[in-house]
């Protein structure tokens, strides 16, 4: 049987409960101004952030019994690892200090393109640069060049002087000339830097993973990211052929060795 204790306890209850959801409906503004503000700032992260892809290949290393050359390491097989060794050489010879330098020099990976956007600025790679620049000293270019393009009309800005360039005609100065190949439709700005060899070498070595797939295969995956899809895949062929010549010149001296 109820007795007025008991509605009092309920009573008592509903009260207790009231008061909580009127102390965490107090804080409801603070709650969704936190959310509001969390996809507010994903969204401008995103939006203002540079992408970074990444571009893989694997190389299989040929097997060393169908090297002529092999002759030379046959008898000591049995007491080293050659297959791992070979793959190590490999890696070691893609990575060295002159395949970088040749990697560089062939894409001028010293100069860094980017064209320049109301959001955001992106690096341009290739056939979406429609020009050639080309440097002819080691100065570099930390502040930029930059190049603008309205109405269809070139210009140039350097060094605190603007120049007009001419469709077809080859601008040059003391450590640079610049040729258009195609004057763009819409209106551009692109921002031109030069950095040292050591920088883009330091850039590329960071940019760079080189390892062997697995433990006992011959196979290695190399791993380029960077802002640029089609950057990240020159990169890895002119790697991965740099790194062939010096292997067919290696083989071709082991051969004159062999035949003397």
């Amino acid at each position: 049987m109820n007795n007025p204790e008991n509605f009092t306890d309920l009573e008592n209850d509903s009260v207790d409960i009231v008061k909580e959801i009127r102390y965490y409906t107090f804080f409801w503004p603070w709650f969704l101004a936190s959310v509001l503000f969390m996809f507010l700032s994903a969204f401008v992260y995103l939006r203002y952030s540079n992408n970074i892809f990444n571009s893989a290949a694997t190389v299989q290393v040929k097997d060393a019994k169908s090297d002529p050359s092999s002759f030379l390491t046959q008898s000591a097989g049995a007491m080293f690892n050659f297959n791992r060794v070979k793959i190590d050489n490999y890696i070691t010879q893609i990575t060295s200090k002159p395949n970088f330098k040749n990697v560089i020099k062939s894409l001028d990976l010293q100069t860094n393109i980017y064209r320049v956007g109301r959001v955001k600025t992106t690096l341009n790679f290739g056939q979406d640069i429609p020009f050639e620049i080309d440097f002819k000293t080691e100065t570099t270019f930390k502040e930029g060049i930059i190049l603008n393009v309205q109405d269809e009309k070139p210009t140039l800005e350097f060094g605190n002087k603007t120049y007009t360039l001419t469709i077809g005609q080859t601008f040059e100065l003391e450590d640079f000339r610049l040729n258009f190949n195609k004057i763009p439709e819409d209106d551009l700005e692109f921002l031109i830097k030069r950095s040292s060899e050591t920088a883009a070498m330091a850039g590329l070595a960071q940019s760079l993973v080189v390892s062997a797939s697995s433990e006992e295969g011959d196979n290695i995956e190399i791993v380029v990211h960077g802002a640029n899809i089609k950057r990240n895949e020159a990169i890895i062929n002119s790697l991965i052929e740099t790194a062939h010549e010096d292997q067919v010149n290696e083989k071709r001296q082991i051969y004159a060795l062999s035949i003397d």
